[in-house]
């Protein structure tokens, strides 16, 4: 692995201080801390915007249920991106929609409009999942 010499500025003296101590007490060199600093910050902001994309396109398909029941019942429907890219007679046609999205969102919703049991599919990072609610 190469190593980098990385300098910072603007980085005020007591988060430096705590930075170091912290490293210290778990016996780690300063970079070490960084590294698992920056690694846990990259990790946490990623399941954060997958959270958010999920959230958004749940709010949109709850604000609009009725709406969709009353053009698009029989059919399937994908949401990607907080909005409807799109209503299908198959499940073929819209999982043929969904893998033609670019960019690729990192989660969709593609149910089928007017079941009694709510069955959907939710894309998450390239896997498609089926539920049952």
């Amino acid at each position: 692995m190469n190593y980098l010499t990385l300098v910072m500025k603007k980085i005020d003296q007591r988060t430096l201080r705590d930075l170091k101590a912290e490293a210290a007490r778990r016996g780690l060199t300063l970079g070490e801390a960084f590294k698992e600093a920056v690694n846990l910050w990259l990790s946490k902001r990623q399941d954060t915007l997958v959270l958010t994309e999920a959230d958004q396109n749940n709010a949109f398909y709850e604000s609009n249920e009725a709406e969709l029941e009353r053009q698009y019942k029989g059919r399937y429907v994908l949401i990607a991106g907080a909005r409807l890219v799109g209503a299908y007679d198959d499940l073929h046609a819209a999982g043929e929609a969904m893998r033609a999205l670019s960019p690729r969102p990192r989660h969709a919703i593609l149910t089928k409009i007017g079941k009694d049991a709510r069955e959907f599919g939710e894309w998450l990072g390239g896997s498609l999942e089926r539920s049952h609610q």
